[in-house]
């Protein structure tokens, strides 16, 4: 037969393994200075999206693959905010560099939100919300 006594062991561990957890996430997300691109699809037709964040000196923050049906949209993992460029291809064959404006008037708060939206007319263009 399982006592109290362990019944509330059990529970006191679990708490504070949760609770240690939520920390160690609260404080990483408010301690590093990161930024999520969300992509929308604008066309008219699902693509395939592969994209490489990459700094003013070429180093590459995040490649990412994904697929997005016409009229969707896609958040990147978190990347280090000093993001300078996104280079894009497409299934469509279809391919290109943007660059992330330095001036974006984006909410300084961590992560940082930015948005690119991609259309056949004007490519993948980033701008803040």
């Amino acid at each position: 037969m399982i006592g109290r006594r362990t019944i509330l062991e059990t529970i006191s561990v679990g708490v504070v393994v949760f609770c240690v957890g939520c920390l160690e996430r609260i404080l990483k997300d408010d301690d590093e200075e990161t930024t999520v691109l969300v992509v929308s699809n604008l066309s008219d037709e699902d693509l395939w999206f592969n994209i490489a964040i990459k700094g003013s000196d070429g180093t590459s923050l995040l490649e990412d693959r994904f697929f997005l049906e016409e009229g969707k949209g896609y958040a990147t993992e978190q990347f280090e905010d000093v993001a300078r460029f996104v280079e894009y291809e497409l299934s469509s064959d279809e391919s290109g560099t943007t660059r992330i404006p330095t001036d974006l008037e984006a909410p300084r708060s961590w992560p940082r939100k930015l948005f690119a939206d991609y259309s056949p007319d004007d490519g993948l263009v980033v701008h803040s919300p």
